[in-house]
């Protein structure tokens, strides 16, 4: 079991990167707006049962309210996102598909308008795609089931999309709010890599990804909090500071640290961090590695929450066109990005590129 542990916890930190990690701890500095912060891999939080932690945090009734609200949009506009050629093949290429539940609604809704439609469950985990190919075998046996195990990456590979029908029409999907995890900067390169690929190819392709909204007049900032509250967020992110002091021979205490939340109006994103209520050193193998000092931030969580100018700035930058669709009460959305005519005018105008679509969904 001690094997399997420090090979799980070596692909999320490698043993050379250990040293690297230790020097950002001893080289911690105030940001620009004062705070001292350290952001920890992310990926520590999965390792050793982490998954597991997360699982059951994903089944909580405050979490699982955003779940709704996503398989609400796609109940009420799953046609307008789909915007299918009825006579066309279309191919739903569902990326980090997980066991596909999200994305039934999408299939079912290519499944009533279009002659064909071919269903890609896209994950790197060999369970995930056993689950959605069996779940579709299942419920949805008109689509063609055509499983890839492998990473997102693969998919922005001309060679990807090989043996098509001439009239096919291709819709990837990004669900289960998968976005808030990236940096900005790599959402940019997200949909610039698929656009950039699929402008190679003879057919029509866009990308859909799947958001939760940010705090608005109808989106009131404590809904978007309470939904990352709770005991079992608590156990997951006391589980990272184990699984930091494991992959890194640290002794940080947790009785040292208060747990904290809240949303960042600069950022767009709830964070969840831990804050030293004192200052304290941290040994490594015993030994002194660095002072922490009172009020210094380590993060376990950053989310991020989309509102309509962050989704242009990510369109503009990445040369897209985007159409935003939205729950009736906008506490969720999905943006669809395409390259086509509109991503060639400058973007001169925010109405001119976004295509709000109402409630009715016309």
């Amino acid at each position: 079991m001690r094997a399997v542990f420090e090979a799980e916890v070596a692909s999320v930190v490698p043993l050379h990167h250990v040293p690297k990690l230790h020097a950002e701890l001893q080289q911690l500095q105030p940001d620009a707006s004062g705070i001292v912060r350290w952001v920890p891999p992310p990926g520590l939080k999965y390792c050793a049962g982490g998954t597991a932690l997360q699982n059951v945090q994903i089944q909580t009734p405050q979490y699982r309210s955003i779940k709704m609200c996503e398989l609400r949009l796609i109940e009420e506009k799953a046609a307008t996102i789909l915007a299918a050629n009825k006579s066309a093949h279309h191919w739903v290429v569902d990326l980090g598909s997980g066991p596909g539940a999200y994305c039934k609604g999408i299939v079912a809704e290519a499944l009533r308008h279009c002659q064909s439609v071919t269903y890609t469950p896209l994950d790197t985990s060999p369970e995930a795609i056993d689950a959605a190919t069996e779940l579709y075998a299942s419920d949805l046996p008109a689509a063609k089931i055509l499983p890839h195990l492998g990473s997102w990456d693969d998919a922005m590979q001309t060679s990807f999309y090989k043996d098509l029908p001439e009239n096919t029409e291709i819709t990837a999907t990004l669900m289960g709010s998968t976005a808030g995890n990236f940096p900005v900067d790599y959402m940019v390169d997200f949909i610039q890599g698929f656009l950039s690929t699929w402008e190679k190819l003879p057919f029509p392709a866009k990308l859909v990804v799947f958001v939760d909204a940010a705090p608005s007049d109808r989106k009131p900032t404590q809904v978007v909090i309470d939904a990352y509250e709770g005991k079992e967020i608590l156990d997951l992110d006391c589980h990272m500071m184990k699984m930091v002091n494991a992959s890194l021979d640290l002794d940080f205490s947790l009785d040292k640290f208060k747990h904290c939340i809240d949303y960042d109006f600069k950022e767009e994103a709830l964070v969840r961090w831990w804050e030293a209520v004192e200052d304290f050193p941290v040994s490594h193998h015993g030994k002194p590695l660095t002072l922490v000092c009172k009020g210094t931030r380590i993060q376990t969580e950053i989310s991020r929450k989309f509102s309509d100018s962050l989704l242009q700035s990510l369109a503009e930058r990445a040369g897209a066109h985007l159409e935003i669709h939205r729950t009736d009460d906008d506490f969720y959305k999905a943006a669809t990005f395409t390259r086509g005519t509109a991503a060639n005018d400058g973007f001169q105008n925010f109405e001119s590129f976004v295509h709000k679509i109402d409630a009715t969904g016309a």
